[in-house]
């Protein structure tokens, strides 16, 4: 007989007052909320430890860092001063020296 079926029949057996009845099912309602929680922490670590192959998460494909160059270094410094810090969609659309710093990645945020 597991541990929570032998507090339980012990819970049952015992004479008790009106008052104890409240207090005892809110300490029947917390354990079993307990052992819900105990029981879902078990089945995600057996899930995580069963995965196939095809559900591992992909990493993610970078790109190499590239130095930038001194030409390219003082380009950037000049557009930032013509269009602001911070305003990438402007700088990088009037320059083509940092435009092509960033082809290929037309849909990605700037």
């Amino acid at each position: 007989m597991n541990s929570w079926e032998k507090y339980v029949r012990g819970l049952i057996h015992q004479d008790c007052d009106e008052d104890e009845d409240g207090y005892m099912d809110r300490q029947i309602l917390k354990n079993i909320a307990n052992s819900q929680k105990q029981w879902r922490a078990n089945i995600e670590k057996l899930l995580l430890k069963h995965r196939g192959p095809r559900d591992k998460p992909k990493p993610a494909q970078c790109k190499r860092r590239v130095e930038w160059t001194e030409q390219e270094d003082c380009e950037l410094r000049k557009r930032i001063k013509i269009h602001g810090e911070g305003n990438w969609k402007e700088i990088v659309k009037n320059s083509v020296i940092i435009r092509s710093r960033y082809q290929g990645l037309e849909g990605e945020a700037l």
